[in-house]
């Protein structure tokens, strides 16, 4: 072996041991849920799934998978019955029962999936978001490379998908879009409608028909209120949205909690910018990371902020800040 060698795979080596030490810096989940009890699930990249109880008991449901503890998980959703879908590190969707054992497998080795259409396959984004609709289809995204788009994904049976929507990727940065991380959130609204975070910039609507518009935010990155593709994002992860059809968004770095009214109008509702763990009124707490976010049935907003340590932190509907669980 050559002096270049080892030295390129001593780096690699360095470099990898960064990344496992500090997996969080480098993508941290964004996976959070909260059920009609107000129980909260939420994923961290070494523990794998935990559950938070209402009265605040923190349980870890040590989902077993190929035989080994699940971790490196990073999006989650829920459906009516109560199973989980997820994403471990083998890049592969499962569905997992409440008691934490895996019952499905819903695509092929390595995230592929057939599809209806042409290229008929794709491998699911590595880090595709998971959204749950109301007749319990688990939806995800894939690329498709060779024409330069990103697909909606709706799995119909294990391992068998069906193309629901498309949108092409910006001619001025296509491999920018093909990244999987920039479509870090997606949830639906009552009335069928998919919300799909793009870029970290914007969101997306797309509706039943399959129609993709542009909801609010553009492809620049910043910070801004406003109508539409007035307002701007810088990192948007995690979105949910509430039964009057108000959608929440997660915006990491502007290290803020936004919400989206029904007619396309973007607010801050918590968050002053500033990096901290700072409780108290919306409009002067603080945040790390805010990479996940879940609305209860009453309201209440549960944030994931996943920095350095694991914060479940929860915005009231009077609009308190406060810290309900911390994992270091």
């Amino acid at each position: 072996m050559t002096f270049r060698e080892i030295q390129a795979k001593f780096c690699w080596g360095v470099l990898v041991g960064l990344l496992m030490a500090h997996p969080a810096r480098s993508h941290p989940p964004s996976g959070i849920v909260v059920d009609d009890d107000n129980n909260v699930y939420f994923l961290t990249i070494r523990e794998g799934l935990w559950q938070l109880s209402s009265d605040g008991q923190l349980k870890n449901l040590a989902v077993m998978y190929n035989g080994d503890r699940m971790h490196h998980a990073h999006k989650l959703a829920r459906d009516e019955d109560g199973n989980f879908y997820l994403m471990p590190y083998s890049i592969n969707v499962v569905r997992v029962s409440d008691m934490g054992q895996v019952v499905a497998q819903l695509t092929e080795r390595q995230g592929g999936i057939r599809l209806d259409i042409k290229p008929r396959s794709v491998r699911v984004y590595n880090y595709s978001p998971l959204a749950v609709d109301a007749r319990g289809v688990i939806h995800c995204l894939g690329p498709d490379g060779k024409h330069k788009r990103t697909l909606v994904l709706a799995i119909k049976e294990e391992r068998h998908a069906r193309v629901i929507a498309q949108w092409r990727w910006p001619d001025d940065s296509p491999r920018h879009d093909h990244n999987s991380s920039i479509n870090a959130g997606m949830a639906f609204n009552l009335e069928g409608n998919l919300y799909v975070s793009n870029r970290g910039t914007r969101v997306l609507r797309i509706t039943p028909d399959g129609d993709v518009q542009t909801f609010a935010g553009g492809l620049t990155a910043g910070y801004a209120d406003g109508q539409g593709d007035e307002a701007r994002f810088n990192g948007v992860n995690g979105i949910d949205v509430d039964s009057k059809g108000r959608v929440y968004v997660a915006d990491a770095r502007n290290r803020r909690i936004r919400k989206i009214s029904p007619d396309g109008r973007v607010s801050t509702i918590a968050g002053d910018g500033s990096e901290g763990a700072r409780d108290g009124p919306a409009v002067v707490a603080s945040f790390n990371r805010p990479t996940g976010i879940a609305v209860s049935m009453t309201g209440d907003v549960y944030i994931l902020d996943d920095w350095r340590e694991t914060r479940i932190r929860r915005l009231t509907r009077s609009g308190e800040v406060t810290t309900v669980s911390v994992l270091h």
